[in-house]
């Protein structure tokens, strides 16, 4: 079968009549069907004319949908709805004919009719009554050209009897270059003429009262925008993404939108809320928020300043602008999700936000991604510098910190991989966890933060038990403190292997805990007169570490003896040692980790003051090869030894009671351990099993 005739007594069409007929190649409905059913010639996929008559009211869903080899179709004069999906898939329609009764079109009724070129209309008047139901229901959303007699309509003026521009009526409808609206108008509606890119310009007459959502979104070509006095509405989005915008007018007496200024933008008047900007928008300095979308897609701004009196940032506000530099006011107190997502040409931020609480990761802070940007300076009255704030901008080569700042927050500049220097001014209190993670190119630090450390916890506010501030950052070879520091926070240079040298001014007193460990670099320290604390592991695992000094007139600390070690005073205890150490006669305890790691070091001699071994105490020096322990020690603290992979032999006093866990452990080239005569069975029960057939009499 490749052709019907359906005879005039037929009122109607069933569903799914004629559903693929893969066949049929043309179709007569006579003038007596008024309903044509739901699938009634889907899948005729060789259909390629239909005549519909003159008393069909309704095309059902899907009737004519994947009829792919169909060209054009007229819709007669008394069709007053199309269903849903009607003509969804005839990828070969190009044209279309809309009769004039049309009130309603379904749903997707022209989704995928990727080749459809032509629309043709009888009355536009009666095409801005239609109601469609969503984008692909209009098929001007995909031809982009609409005629009437033949002559494709330009420059589209809508008539006097119209008081609404329906939703989605003129939506993507590219060949308009104009449009002229009457004053009969009360509403545009819902995305009337969204992505109309060949617009150039708006007169909102004083009729209208309502501008729906996105009635003229993504209309790239408008140069300028006039809203009437009477306008009480505008919907979210209704000008968003028009690119080429230069002009906006209010007029005088609109109650409930401005243009005050003359600032080319809109408005609110009540919230005083920017809704839309354009590429010449001076924000007056009343505005005190910026809307959601305000100046997306404004491609042709290239600079702005926020003023002091805005206190927030919509989501999306710059979305994909024109931006190379931008000021942001001291006020602020809220910067939306991906405020400036797109703005790939930013090259320069000022920040003046006095006081921002923290972003809550780097995916909503506002600059992330934007690797252009080279200059990010902070004003004179910054106090705090959130977290995640500059969170990678790998453009970034050099920050100044001003002094008003006292908080850096949580991974504040982490990823900064191009930045090579950083002073920390002496007034920063506070620095977030891994405010300075990854930031590969540091080379240079400068700190004057004279008190960086007590908070009411009573603990270092540099937060990293395992990762100092700076941790990794090893192309770090300069680490100068200022003449007013007075306190070095735990963990600060923890890990700076690429430090050789430090120097430590006389306004110290307290050197936290960990402060340079795994420094392994690091070949000398002095530690002044002025320090009174030393804290646990400060210098510990230092493995290049050849001097340490301590200044004569410390009443807490000595190298007595040119011993190059650090003891406590008081209590005669080795805190740290080097590969140079000579350990002085006077000593008593040697602390924890006083030797750890030091690989250079290939003999030590403990004196015969020293009555106890600390935890770690020579862990990892992997080039001693004896130790004789004195008879004054009794103990020998957990992993003393561990891991001294050179050692071949140990002497162990009987004097000796207790000997820690793994004290001697990863010692996998120990061949002997000598204990005085009779005293094997005593070791065999202080010394684990593995190491007992290695014991033996001296």
């Amino acid at each position: 079968m490749t052709s019907v005739t359906i005879p005039n007594s037929v009122t109607e069409i069933g569903d799914s009549a004629f559903s693929h007929c893969s066949g049929l190649t043309s179709i007569t409905i006579p003038d007596s069907v008024t309903e044509i059913g739901d699938r009634a010639f889907s899948g005729c996929t060789e259909l390629t004319s239909v005549t519909i008559g003159n008393s069909v009211t309704k095309i059902g869903n899907s009737t004519f949908s994947n009829c792919r080899n169909l060209t054009s179709i007229t819709i007669s004069d008394s069709v007053t709805e199309i269903g849903e999906e009607a003509f969804e898939g005839c990828r070969g329609l190009t044209s279309v004919t809309i009769g004039s009764s049309v009130t309603k079109i379904g749903r997707d009724a022209f989704n995928g009719c990727d080749r459809l070129k032509q629309v043709h209309i009888t009355d536009i008047a009666t095409w801005c009554n239609i109601i469609f139901i969503g984008l692909n229901s209009n098929p001007l959303s995909i031809a982009n050209h609409f005629y009437i007699n033949n002559n494709e309509i330009k420059d589209l003026v809508i008539p006097n009897s119209v008081t609404k521009i329906g939703d989605w009526a003129f939506s993507y409808c590219s060949g308009l270059t104009s449009i002229t609206i009457p004053d009969s108008v009360i509403e545009i509606g819902d995305r009337a003429f969204l992505y109309c890119s060949e617009l150039t310009s708006i007169h909102i007459p004083n009729s209208v009262e309502i501008i729906s959502p996105f009635a003229f979104c993504n209309c790239s070509g408008i140069m300028s925008v006039t809203i009437g006095k009477s306008v009480t509405e505008i919907g979210e989005d209704a000008f968003s993404g028009c690119s080429g915008l230069a002009s906006i007018v209010v007029e005088q007496g609109n109650t409930n939108y401005d243009s005050r200024n003359n600032c080319n933008a809109i408005i609110e008047t009540s919230s005083d809320t920017l809704l839309f900007g354009s590429n010449s928008t001076i924000i007056p300095d009343s505005v005190t928020e910026i809307g959601y979308r305000a100046f997306e897609g404004c491609s042709g701004l290239t600079s702005i300043t926020i003023p002091d009196s805005v206190t927030a940032i919509g989501e999306n506000a710059f979305n994909r602008s024109g931006l190379t530099s931008i000021t942001i006011g001291n006020s602020v107190t809220w910067i939306g999700d991906w405020a400036f997502k797109g703005c790939s040409g930013l090259t320069s931020v000022v920040w003046n936000v006095k006081n921002y609480d923290d972003f809550s990761s780097y995916i909503h802070a506002p600059f992330g991604g934007l690797t252009g940007i080279k200059t990010f300076t902070f004003g004179d009255e910054v106090e705090r510098i959130p977290a995640y704030l500059c969170y990678g901008l790998s453009g970034l080569t050099s920050v100044t910190i001003p002094n008003s700042v006292t908080e850096i927050g949580e991974k504040a500049f982490s990823r900064c991989s191009g930045l090579t220097s950083i002073t920390i001014p002496d007034s920063v209190t506070e620095i977030g966890d891994w405010a300075f993670l990854l930031c590969s190119g540091l080379t240079s630090v400068v700190w004057n933060a004279n008190n960086c450390a007590v908070v009411k916890s009573g603990i270092c506010l540099i937060n990293a038990p395992f990762n100092g501030l700076f941790n990794n950052l090893t192309r770090i070879r300069t680490f100068s403190f200022g003449d007013e520091v007075e306190r070095i926070p735990a963990n600060l240079c923890r890990g700076l292997s690429g430090l050789t040298s430090i120097t430590i001014p006389d306004s110290v007193t307290r050197i936290g805990d960990y402060a340079f460990s795994n420094c392994s670099g690091l070949t000398s320290v002095t530690i002044p007169n002025s320090v009174i604390k030393i804290g646990d592991f400060a210098f510990s695992d230092c493995s290049g570490m050849a001097s340490i000094v301590v200044e004569q007139g410390n009443t807490n600390y000595d190298s007595r003896n040119n011993c190059n070690a650090i003891i406590k005073t008081a209590s005669n205890t080795l805190l740290r040692g080097c590969k140079s150490t000579i350990i002085p006669n006077s000593v008593t305890k040697i602390c924890n980790n006083a030797f750890s790691d030091c690989n250079e070091l290939t003999s030590i001699t403990i004196p015969n003051s020293v009555t106890s071994i600390g935890r770690t105490a020579f862990y990892g020096c992997s080039r001693l090869i004896s130790i004789v322990i004195p008879d004054s020690v009794t103990e020998i603290g957990d992993y003393a030894f561990s891991n001294c992979s050179g050692l071949t032999s140990v002497t162990i006093p009987d004097s000796v009671t207790e000997i820690g866990r793994n004290a001697f452990n990863g010692c996998n080239n120990l061949t002997s351990i000598r204990v005085q005569k009779g005293s094997i069975e005593k070791f065999i029960n202080l010394l684990p099993k593995n190491l007992h057939n290695l014991i033996t009499e001296l």
